[in-house]
Formats: structure tokens, C-alpha cells, sequence
């Protein structure tokens, strides 16, 4: 017998963009980032911060990682500045660490390509927006099979702002040439959702990733999901 149709939640099925974010909502990137940042902290003479640490940590770039790891405190980033000799030099270390490590553990989430492949089935172009550093990401895509699926990818150094600014989304819907009100923000965190809300984004939260200490429950998101699979029926 032939399978029914499957077709996307009403609240995307007209969308004409999906964004979405990487860590924590298509990947789970968290085994490898906290191998480079306790591979950091051993040559700093300091204590590994361990995976629970790392996990809060995530989502606001590399710099912002480095800062909280270097602070021990999800707030370190506002702490030390941009231009802090030890955060310079932690900061390069974490980057030639993850180098060597990126992509060992990382896995992708269950239920990911459910919504990836019936979107590319529906026709509706998708891009990805994470706040990584770009330098990482396409191996990573390739990797794990998701660089064709994407018709943009910006990372978190590939323009003057990263999310939570509108930048980036904006910046993919003029590309596209598409409204941004025709765009939908899929992220695990509260930087993706604000992005998607200063962008005239619709926006979805998955309840899986890395919510900064804050639940995606509590961020405002137009809909929330415990996996992407729930977007497809």
C-alpha cells in the first residue's frame, strides 16, 4: 500500500523560509564542545568545567563560551572583556581544540530529518543560522548529511551581528528575497527565539537543547515541541 501524505504543521505549512538553528536543536554538539573547553582549562592550569557546565554555556558563539567557562558562571561573558589577555589566549586554545575534536561525538537529534525532508518535499527553502564560528560548520554539515539541505548558512562571525540581533535572518530573506513575516525561527534557546521575534519571524522552541538556564517555555515562542518530527503529520 502506498504511505498517506504527510504534510507540515498549519503554523509553517504556508511558511516560505525555515531558519533554523544548529547546537541543540539539530545537533547535539555538547560532548565535543565541552572536550575542547576542559582541553582549554588543563592547559590554563585550571579544573575541567564537565559536560552539565558546558551544556548552559552554549549558544551565544565561542567567545561567550570561552568567558563563562574562564568565570565558571553563565554570566562570564559580561565579565571579561573583549580585549582580557587571558581570554584572548583561552580563546584561541578552545578554537585549536575544537578543531581537532569537532564533529567526534556530535550527533544529530532524533526526528530532525522528518521535518528537514518533508520541507524539501513541500519546496520551502531552508537556511541555517547558528552562532558557531562558519569555520566549523561545513564540515560538521557534511559530516553529518545536512549541508544539502541548506541554501544559505551563516555562522556567527559571517556578519557585524549574530542572533539574537535580526541581523542574520534578515539578511537571509533579502537573499532569498523573501518577507521576512513569511519566516519561521526554529531554535532551542531564548538567543534564537528573540532573534526570530526582532525579525518578524514566526518562532518555534524545542524543548531538547540548550535553553541557557532559562526554559524555552518561558521565552515567548509561538509554539513549542519536544522534537522537530512533531512538525510533520
Amino acid at each position: 500500500m502506498n504511505a498517506l501524505p504527510r504534510h507540515l504543521h498549519p503554523l509553517i505549512a504556508q511558511a516560505e523560509l525555515l531558519a533554523f538553528d544548529l547546537d541543540g536543536t539539530l545537533i547535539d554538539s555538547v560532548p565535543d564542545l565541552a572536550t575542547a573547553v576542559d582541553s582549554m582549562l588543563s592547559d590554563m592550569g585550571r579544573s575541567p568545567a564537565g559536560y552539565d557546565a558546558v551544556r548552559q554555556w552554549v549558544g551565544n558563539g565561542s567567545a561567550a563560551l570561552v568567558k563563562r567557562a574562564l568565570c565558571q558562571d553563565i554570566r562570564g561573558d559580561q565579565q571579561l572583556s573583549d580585549d582580557d589577555d587571558e581570554f584572548l589566549n583561552a580563546h584561541q586554545l578552545f578554537l585549536q581544540h575544537y578543531q581537532h575534536c569537532k564533529g567526534e561525538k556530535t550527533v544529530c537529534y532524533e526526528g530532525i530529518f522528518t521535518l528537514l525532508d518533508q520541507a524539501r518535499t513541500s519546496k520551502i527553502p531552508m537556511v541555517l543560522i547558528t552562532n558557531k564560528p562558519y569555520r566549523f560548520v561545513p564540515d560538521i554539515l557534511q559530516e553529518l548529511q545536512l549541508a544539502s539541505y541548506f541554501a544559505l548558512v551563516l555562522g556567527g562571525d559571517s556578519l557585524a551581528e549574530k542572533k539574537p540581533s535580526a541581523l542574520p535572518l534578515l539578511h537571509a530573506c533579502q537573499q532569498l528575497d523573501i518577507p521576512s513575516e513569511k519566516g519561521v525561527m526554529i531554535g532551542d534557546s531564548i538567543t534564537d527565539i528573540t532573534a526570530g521575534k526582532n525579525a518578524g519571524f514566526t518562532t518555534i522552541a524545542v524543548t531538547y537543547g540548550y535553553d541557557h538556564g532559562k526554559p524555552v517555555q518561558e521565552c515567548g515562542a509561538d509554539l513549542v515541541v519536544d522534537s522537530l518530527a512533531e512538525l510533520v503529520r
